[in-house]
């Protein structure tokens, strides 16, 4: 029999690595609490964002599995974010959208949303976003490629 706490410290060491950058590592742990505790959002969500950036095969299903058990912001703009990858905009837009709208203050979720906007034909909508996300001066994961695509979509190119 196992339980869920025996999850904890695996999920500890993976957020560790997770934060460190070590991407293959933190997904061994995550790996390690799914087999302890399958349904855990945290490690599933966290999988599949590592698994895109890795380019593995089952980003995509991870995110949906743990869309099913938890339509949160975090969990929609993971998949939303590797469906985009998987050239499904329509389905993207509407799960980042979902996501923004829910959570308006969390930038990267903001900037996929810019860029999901782009890649739908709405570039004037996604500069709008874009600005009102560059224009606050606080730091977050995307904000390099965020000014990229602005300058970009801005000068018209």
């Amino acid at each position: 029999m196992t339980y869920p706490e025996q999850s904890d410290f695996p999920l500890l060491l993976a957020e560790i690595a997770l934060k460190r950058g070590h991407l293959p590592e933190a997904a061994t742990n995550y790996r390690k609490v799914l087999t302890i505790a399958p349904n855990n959002i945290v490690a599933l969500n966290n999988l599949a964002w590592i698994e895109e950036k890795l380019h593995k095969p089952d980003a995509r299903a991870l995110a949906q599995r743990a869309f099913s058990l938890a339509p949160t912001p975090q969990v929609a703009d993971t998949l939303g974010w590797i469906l985009l990858g998987d050239k499904q905009t329509a389905q993207a837009l509407t799960l980042l959208a979902m996501a923004h709208r829910r959570q308006p203050n969390d930038l990267d979720i903001t900037y996929h949303y810019a860029v999901v906007l782009n890649e739908s034909g709405h570039a004037q909508q996604a500069v709008a976003v874009l600005k009102a996300v560059l224009d606050g001066k606080i730091a977050f994961r995307d904000r390099a490629a965020a000014r990229s695509l602005y300058d970009q979509l801005s000068s018209g190119s």
